[in-house]
């Protein structure tokens, strides 16, 4: 349970605990939740301790055949994707400014799964400068998920998944398409 100030009432709450790349769990976002349909309450999320830097690991790579880490801003969009079966490493940056701070691995897959309102220009340029290969899927996949399906939701990161391993294949014969086209 999480009170509010502003309602001066208690609400059910989702935590989502972030860690640093020590496994120390820095901060956590709090979701206060309506008690009768369990979706988010229309009150203010809350932020404790330290996001920057921090993520929350929704997924550990199970895939050795395409090993991918997708980055999603909100938790929604991490747990849409993770219930929709897309396999792969997902973790929740939390908040867009956080995306950047990922320390990936040289030639590390990361697809940046976000919605339409946010920029991740910056955090693709951040994330290439640290040798990773980066493209940007933007979405409302929360919403795919209740009006199409978990198969839609598949649809829409799997073939970036594909474009992803096309890539590091043409960066390793020197040949570069453009691939993951901004929206």
């Amino acid at each position: 349970m999480v009170f509010d100030e502003e309602t001066q009432k208690s609400w059910p709450a989702l935590t989502i605990f972030v860690k640093n790349d020590k496994d120390e769990i820095t901060g956590a976002k709090i979701l206060a939740l309506n008690s009768k349909t369990c979706n988010k309450a229309d009150v203010a999320e809350k932020s404790v301790g330290t996001i920057s830097w921090s993520f929350a690991e929704i997924a550990q790579q199970n895939s050795k055949y395409s090993p991918v880490t997708i980055i999603t801003k909100d938790i929604e969009t991490a747990l849409t994707i993770r219930q929709a079966g897309v396999e792969g490493k997902i973790l929740c940056a939390i908040e867009a400014e956080n995306l950047q701070n990922y320390n990936p691995g040289p030639k590390e897959k990361i697809i940046l799964a976000v919605k339409n309102d946010v920029n991740t220009e910056k955090a693709e340029k951040v994330l290439e400068d640290k040798e990773a290969v980066v493209c940007t899927v933007k979405n409302d996949f929360n919403n795919v998920l209740k009006t199409q399906g978990l198969y839609a939701v598949r649809n829409i990161i799997s073939p970036e998944i594909r474009k992803l391993n096309e890539k590091i294949e043409s960066i390793q014969t020197n040949i570069q398409p453009g691939l993951c086209p901004k929206h």
